[in-house]
């Protein structure tokens, strides 16, 4: 494992693009949420988490970093990857470190090199959900298309209706899972709202999924949820060689739409 850090730092450093993308944001959150982490692990003497954090999980994050951008990675963003990685797993493999360090063009010894610093601006408290979104459509597309067994053309992803969005919110403040559940009190406050009480069926049966799953799925705002999708759509596409439709359930006839949840986007296979 050593050996292929040593050799992506050494393949990677200095190259990639100027352009700027979503992802980017993603991977600067996850690395500064790594460095924060790594810090208070090595200020508590626990090395192993520090190690397993700023070696495995930043390793884990890159990859899929690197698969998101297409393998053309944003420069800057990827030397200050390899740079604050190299500098934290220095006092663990400081050898390898070292060598690294100089192959890439650096004049200094990396063990007098300052500690990476963190900049929490830059740890997005919600992007994470959205990155996991992209995850988990990738995956349910993937199960999809080995379920059908047909050379597709095209995947229409649907973005749920604004009211189930709505109905999310209102169970996370009417529903503590730690508790009995009152069903007939939660059934009662959301018939209240009357953008809720016209789709009645269609929410006792959310409701019910929910409070038999024990867990409202966390979801991101609608418009952020579509935007999101959108952003992927080019990484989707390369993913599985169709083309790639985002559309919002209510603009769509197909009865596929009705099945779309928050951060579940139905999905139909053309």
């Amino acid at each position: 494992r050593l050996e292929q850090l040593h050799n992506f730092c050494v393949e990677n450093y200095n190259k990639g693009s100027d352009k700027k993308r979503r992802i980017d944001l993603w991977m600067e959150s996850q690395l500064n949420e790594i460095i924060r982490d790594t810090i208070h692990f090595m200020e508590q003497t626990l090395y192993r988490s520090a190690s397993q954090r700023c070696f495995f999980d930043l390793q884990r994050a890159v990859k899929w970093y690197m698969n998101r951008c297409g393998d053309k990675p944003n420069k800057n963003l990827m030397n200050k990857i390899i740079e604050s990685q190299l500098i934290m797993l220095s006092p663990f493999c400081p050898f390898v470190c070292e060598e690294t360090w100089e192959l890439i063009g650096k004049q200094s010894f990396i063990s007098l090199e300052k500690w990476p610093s963190i900049d929490k601006n830059k740890i997005l408290e919600n992007i994470d959900s959205e990155e996991k979104l992209v995850e988990n459509v990738m995956e349910d597309i993937r199960n999809l298309l080995k379920l059908i067994k047909v050379d597709a053309k095209r995947v229409t992803l649907f973005v749920s209706e604004e009211w189930k969005y709505d109905l999310y919110d209102l169970l996370g403040e009417l529903i503590d899972f730690s508790d009995k559940i009152d069903v007939k009190k939660v059934t009662s406050e959301i018939m209240k709202v009357e953008t809720l009480k016209k789709h009645g069926q269609e929410v006792m049966g959310i409701v019910n999924k929910i409070i038999k799953n024990r867990v409202i799925p966390k979801s991101v705002d609608r418009e952020v949820e579509y935007n999101v999708l959108i952003d992927a759509r080019d990484f989707l596409e390369d993913e599985f060689n169709v083309d790639i439709e985002v559309v919002y359930a209510e603009d769509s006839k197909e009865q596929k739409a009705k099945q779309a949840l928050p951060a579940k986007p139905a999905i139909l296979i053309g």
